[in-house]
């Protein structure tokens, strides 16, 4: 009898632990950042050895999605994709060879360089 009335007490108290444990936990670092879920902006300029590229059509590597530069060869273009992953992003004009550069999880690149065609 004795034996049988602390297996019930041990029991309860484990079960009021989970209870306890189900009822006031707090979102932590295993649900998914909000910047992880819409993507990330991607920030950098197209150029060529004449100077800035205007009107370039840039995008992500197998992508529809594109943005425009700017007079000065500046783009910023949502990517659409999860933040941490190394993205491919695209530049080309009609009259001159397309070109790439990576961009890092931080969204900033080194500049696309593009050739006129010739």
């Amino acid at each position: 009898m004795f034996r049988r009335k602390i297996y019930i007490s041990i029991g309860l108290i484990l079960a009021l632990g989970v209870l306890a444990v189900l009822l006031f936990k707090q979102p932590g670092s295993a649900q998914p950042r909000p910047d992880s879920i819409r993507g990330r902006t991607v920030y950098g300029r197209v150029i060529s050895k004449y100077g800035p590229v205007e009107n370039a059509r840039v995008r992500v590597a197998g992508t529809e999605r594109y943005t425009l530069t700017d007079r000065q060869g500046r783009f910023e273009l949502s990517t659409g994709h999860f933040t941490g992953k190394k993205l491919w992003v695209t530049a080309g004009k009609e009259g001159w060879f397309n070109n790439a550069q990576v961009a890092y999880p931080s969204g900033r690149m080194k500049d696309i360089f593009l050739y006129p065609v010739y």
